[in-house]
């Protein structure tokens, strides 16, 4: 499925306000970031695979705003879509001030039963997309002197899941690669953060989750509950004010993650 976006091909000025790309904004987390982002954003791309329906609502409802929003659809396991993913974006915009990175997929299967096709699809998704974007995007925030990257981790990440292997090493390499690419932009100004959401059982993960699984993780907070998407999004939403804040992984959950 080759990238596709909607909207006028207008560059908007740096004083109107940042423009900032949503990659996976046709899920919960992502359309509820959206929410958040859209007011102080001049442009704000919507990023879709499959379920682009949920953007181009997302998009209608910011005609209110003096915020421009585009939808794009990519398939971010593949370099090409990714690099042309990239060229619509910066076609339509002129510029990237914020990317937030919250697409992933999970594939859940005892170790024994995973194959080289599963763990090419997670990986590609959680972790090639990633990095494809970084990569297509790296000489625009060079060129631009700023920015920041949001990558939504989780908590499987630093724990590792029973079940959910390839997840959770997805979800640990997306931290390493954070952390270099942090090091690396922060020659430019440009920031990159990791955010664990937690649980959130009002999320596509959250509502196939299992009752015993539900109970596991009330009972492994600190606080017997955890939050929501809106919580997360307003978190994550927030970091863009946070200007001397990189390289770290902000942990959203009631459960404490053991030092190693």
């Amino acid at each position: 499925m080759a990238p596709e976006a909607s909207g006028g091909s207008k560059v908007i000025a740096e004083s109107n306000g940042p423009v900032a790309l949503i990659v996976g904004a046709s899920g919960s987390l992502g359309d509820a970031l959206a929410a958040q982002i859209a007011p102080r954003c001049a442009g704000l791309g919507l990023h879709a695979f499959r379920n682009r329906g949920v953007c181009d609502a997302r998009a209608e409802t910011l005609r209110v705003l003096k915020c421009r929003a585009a939808v794009f659809t990519a398939d971010i396991s593949d370099w090409g879509q990714c690099r042309k993913l990239a060229e619509s974006f910066l076609g339509e915009f002129g510029r990237l001030d914020e990317l937030y990175l919250c697409a992933g997929v999970a594939e859940d299967s005892l170790l024994s039963g995973i194959d080289a096709a599963l763990w090419g699809r997670v990986m590609g998704v959680n972790v090639d997309g990633p990095f494809f974007l970084l990569r297509h995007f790296a000489r625009q925030f060079a060129r631009q002197r700023g920015g920041l990257v949001v990558a939504v981790g989780s908590y499987a990440g630093a724990c590792g899941r029973s079940g959910g292997a390839v997840y959770s090493a997805s979800k640990s390499a997306l931290v390493g690669l954070v952390k270099s690419a942090a090091r690396e932009f922060g020659t430019f100004g440009v920031r990159v953060l990791c955010v664990l959401p937690g649980f959130l059982p009002d999320s596509k993960m959250g509502r196939a989750a299992g009752s015993r699984f539900v109970e596991a993780v009330r009972e492994s907070s600190c606080l017997r509950g955890f939050g929501g998407t809106e919580d997360a999004a307003r978190f994550i939403a927030g970091l863009a004010g946070m200007e001397w804040t990189s390289g770290q992984v902000f942990n959203l959950d009631g459960r404490i993650i053991p030092a190693v």
